[in-house]
């Protein structure tokens, strides 16, 4: 017989009085806080990589070119970069201001993770999972991230509340706010919706299969998908921005270790979570089927829709990370509490154990996401520290990479501030043609003007030969007016100076 809980011990499927008063944050206090710490040590350790920087540059925008931006390039974080807009205005553009509000949320999503755990299972479980997930290498790598995806985890966990609260008291202003959730995470990042199977599962099994209780359901899904559907069309618009992201043999093998952070962690957590849904069936198998859809249909639905756009990618499903710790922490925790006193006498021992494991196996991976160069970005921050001090006001700039890799303009801009020089290559800015790249030059020589002075950023280099990945036209005005007059060399990057050359008579 089914026993599925909305908040354990009664059935959902049973109204309850409310409570006097909500005792959630006894529940939520120690996984929040086991995240935040996770989030907080270190936080500026790792240098900003490119997405990041794309987030300080979008920060520092006026509204309307951030609207113009958002008409031509990635308005599926739209949302994300109207909330940092407005943050940064308040706590600034650092390194830390940009990525506090990830650390928040992913503290969020620990305390709620705990929350819905007690409501489907019990307490105990709930708020191991909760130290599970704060514990994963993963979590914390993207709590210090200046990026979409840990709000997306936090908010795919209060929707997934949310959920659960209006199953149990029906009220419209509860249905709203469920509706108004999914309604942001389209508009936050439409990736998360494939999260909707999981919800129907648990709406069908805790309703009994009740037509008249899903109906409420029904109309707040199918508002957001409705708004999903123009947002997926400008998506499809704007897709060169993940043109890169592959579905090969090669991305399905790395996509587990990726997801979890750590290879280890990621086959301990799914094998406990085998084990646990196993457990959870016997006595709360409601809830099994929309835990297992919750942690596969994502990955396998961005895998399915590839050919219309591009979203199989790990972090984009970041959010399916909850469900394989609730299933794993099952593991841990429901065949404990069966009577045999053998095992309730293990029951404090293997909790922290089961927290420990996955602390350790994770530790070589949590020490080395928090290192400068982690990622193995190219030095934009030191490139930027020199020639902030060797630019003069007449200079120019310009950018070069291997087809296919970002140049590095955007980091550079947000590095070097005001003291950017101009664009020599570059006819309308980024910012006045709602772009990252600007508009190029037709004709170089004249952009060039009377320039005596110009810098080449360039990326991935020959040693030997920094222009290597210049457009042949600009190699030719670049040689025929200018000689190298320094090369200075960065971790991926090289930085050279260009001076005139004198004229002759002159």
């Amino acid at each position: 017989m089914s026993t599925a809980v909305v908040d354990a011990p009664p059935p959902a499927t049973t109204d309850e009085p409310a409570r006097p008063a909500p005792d959630w944050w006894r529940v939520a206090w120690a996984p929040a806080a086991a995240a935040l710490a996770a989030g907080a040590v270190l936080p500026s350790g790792r240098n900003l990589w490119q997405d990041e920087y794309v987030t300080a540059y979008t920060s520092r925008l006026t509204w309307p070119q951030l609207f113009h931006l958002l008409q031509h390039i990635d308005i599926v974080h739209g949302l994300y970069y109207l909330f940092v807009h407005l943050w940064a205005q308040v706590f600034g553009s650092s390194t830390l201001a940009l990525r506090a509000p990830s650390i928040i949320a992913m503290g969020v999503a620990a305390g709620a993770l705990a929350v819905l755990g007690r409501r489907l299972v019990d307490t105990t479980t709930g708020v191991l999972a909760g130290l599970l997930f704060a514990v994963v290498p993963s979590v914390s790598r993207y709590a210090q991230e200046a990026r979409s995806y840990a709000w997306v985890s936090a908010l795919v966990m209060l929707t997934t509340l949310g959920l659960i609260s209006a199953l149990r008291d029906p009220r419209r202003r509860r249905w709203l706010l469920y509706g108004a959730g999914l309604v942001a995470l389209t508009y936050l990042h439409f990736v998360a919706l494939l999260v909707v199977p999981a919800h129907a599962l648990l709406a069908w099994r805790l309703t009994g299969g009740d037509r008249r209780r899903l109906r409420p359901w029904l109309i707040a899904v199918l508002v957001p998908a409705a708004l999903a559907a123009p947002m997926a069309f400008v998506a499809k618009g704007q897709e060169q921005q993940v043109a890169w992201i592959g579905r090969g043999e090669k991305d399905i093998a790395v996509f587990p270790t990726t997801l979890f952070g750590d290879h280890a962690v990621a086959w301990v957590m799914m094998i406990a979570a085998a084990y646990g849904a196993v457990a959870l069936w016997a006595a709360y198998r409601d809830v099994v089927p929309a835990l297992l859809a919750w942690a596969f249909v994502p990955p396998l639905g961005a895998w399915a829709i590839y050919p219309v756009v591009h979203v199989f990618l790990p972090k984009y499903v970041l959010f399916t990370l909850p469900a394989w710790a609730l299933l794993a922490a099952a593991a841990v925790v429901v065949p404990l509490r069966r009577p045999d006193p053998r095992l309730v006498r293990y029951r404090w021992f293997a909790m922290p154990a089961a927290l420990l494991a996955v602390l350790v196996l994770g530790w070589p991976v949590q020490e080395r996401i928090r290192a400068a160069d982690s990622l193995g970005e190219p030095d934009f921050r030191g490139a930027a520290a020199y020639m902030r001090t060797q630019v003069e006001p007449a200079d120019a700039i310009a950018y070069t990479a291997p087809a296919g890799l970002g140049d590095g303009r955007v980091p550079i801009m947000v590095e070097m501030g005001s003291a950017i020089p101009r664009e020599a290559f570059q006819r309308v800015s980024g910012p006045e043609s709602g772009t990252y790249t600007g508009v190029a030059c037709t004709d170089l020589a004249a952009c060039l003007g009377d320039t005596e002075r110009v810098w080449i950023v360039a990326l991935d280099a020959p040693s030997g030969d920094p222009l290597h990945d210049l457009s042949e036209s600009r190699q030719h005005v670049i040689k025929d007016e200018y000689s190298v007059a320094r090369t200075d060399k960065f971790r991926r990057l090289q930085v050279v100076l260009l001076l005139r050359h004198p004229v002759e008579g002159g």
